[in-house]
């Protein structure tokens, strides 16, 4: 009788066991198979935007920008565009960060990039973790 009992203590802690790891593999499979959100804290780098063209890592194209030339991740504007967020003529600041200097608009205040039209790729420079739920690109 002690040998029948052990053996079905034996059994059970395996299915114990069993079940455990099972629970675990399914919970992983459930993480990794979840949405993620993107996080994306950053500024366009290829081709660079205005903001990145201010700075000296880009090659100083774009002069007399204010602190942008520091900090060009640091345009972020408010989520809800277009509803809410900057307004027309506003969107190159941010909704006018920095001064609003970005956007000023003249037939040749900044660096052009030549873009063509069709199927383009941007490159970001990711530089904080930033939870972002979508990207929105204004050529100008």
């Amino acid at each position: 009788m002690k040998l029948k009992l052990t053996s079905k203590l034996e059994r059970l802690r395996t299915s114990k066991k069993g079940i455990g790891a099972c629970v675990l593999a399914a919970g992983m499979t459930a993480i990794t198979m979840a949405p993620q959100s993107a996080y994306a804290h950053g500024f366009v780098e290829k081709p660079s935007s205005r903001a990145a063209l201010c700075s000296q890592n880009y090659g100083v194209l774009n002069l007399n920008c204010g602190n942008v030339m520091y900090e060009p991740q640091s345009l972020e504007a408010p989520k809800g565009f277009p509803d809410s967020g900057p307004i027309d003529g506003k969107i190159a600041s941010a909704g006018g960060l920095f001064g609003g200097i970005l956007d000023q608009q003249t037939s040749n205040r900044w660096f052009k990039n030549t873009i063509k039209g069709g199927v383009n790729t941007f490159t970001w420079k990711y530089t904080a973790a930033h939870s972002t739920s979508k990207w929105h690109y204004y050529i100008t």
